[in-house]
């Protein structure tokens, strides 16, 4: 008879999971995107050995590709899970997050199989039930004032559609949209003397010293696909900082430094 209830017990639970999944990770309050706030990736729960799935995010204001946004438009995102092999659905969630981490701009559009959830007070859009095709179109209306650079995370599930949470693939990715040149706030100049590269190429250190001493200064590694691979803060005078890079693959990389009123990004290579 126990052995019955244990039996019971676990396909309960078992439904519960599947039914959870089906609709969306932060309806279960989960960040699967791989935020800075997530609390893992989509792929930590299914597995991610198959469909060698990648992802692709683009950005449209009426017809047109770009990559910047101006306060308060309108524009278009267009996403796919891309794919080998033949799987029988697709998930997703994503939302945009300003410098502090918080949300940035207003997800719109909402249509059939989509869904908008709040986690910690972060928006999300994602699917409200298994997606029949890899390509994910909404709508998202920038904030109303320049806020700086805007970070889009993006996580994606390939699904064999068996009922559980084997034999997927999943993926994640970001893309950082920077706020138009025209769109009227306070102009952060570019500097070409802000920083220099003592070392390039990079073994495992990369050295960036200073003109001067900016005081206080944001930092961002980007891959050369423009996904951050790492972030520091400087918060003291300095002359020069040292930045870990041995975890990095070999390739090209970018690092940037923002002050209150400087920016400047240089390319470096990780041998």
């Amino acid at each position: 008879m126990k052995t019955i209830i244990h039996i019971f017990i676990f396909s309960l639970l078992s439904v519960i999971l599947l039914m959870s999944f089906g609709n969306g990770p932060a309806k279960r309050h989960h960040d699967k995107t791989g935020s800075p706030i997530s609390d893992g990736k989509c792929m930590n729960c299914h597995s991610a050995g198959k469909y060698g799935v990648s992802l692709d995010i683009k950005m449209y204001e009426g017809g047109n590709e770009v990559s910047e946004y101006i306060p308060g438009k309108r524009y278009t995102f267009k996403y796919r899970i891309k794919h080998v092999g033949n799987p029988a659905k697709y998930g997703f969630q994503t939302t945009f997050l300003d410098s502090a981490n918080t949300s940035a701009g207003k997800f719109d559009s909402i249509v059939s199989g989509f869904q908008i959830s709040t986690l910690n007070e972060v928006d999300y859009m994602e699917h409200s039930s298994p997606r029949p095709v890899e390509f994910m179109n909404f709508d998202w209306i920038a904030p109303q004032k320049n806020i700086g650079d805007i970070t889009i995370y993006f996580g994606g599930i390939a699904a064999n559609g068996n009922g559980g949470k084997s034999g997927d693939g999943g993926a994640v990715t970001s893309m950082v949209i920077k706020p138009a040149a025209s769109s009227g706030s306070k102009t952060t100049l570019i500097c070409n003397n802000l920083f220099f590269l003592r070392n390039n190429p990079v073994n495992n250190i990369l050295t960036l010293d200073f003109h001067d001493n900016p005081h206080k200064c944001t930092g961002r590694i980007y891959s050369n696909s423009g996904r951050i691979i790492k972030t520091f803060n400087i918060d003291s005078n300095y002359d020069n900082i040292n930045i870990d890079c041995s975890g990095l693959k070999s390739g090209l990389y970018f690092v940037s430094v923002k002050s209150e009123n400087q920016y400047l990004s240089k390319k470096f290579i990780k041998i």
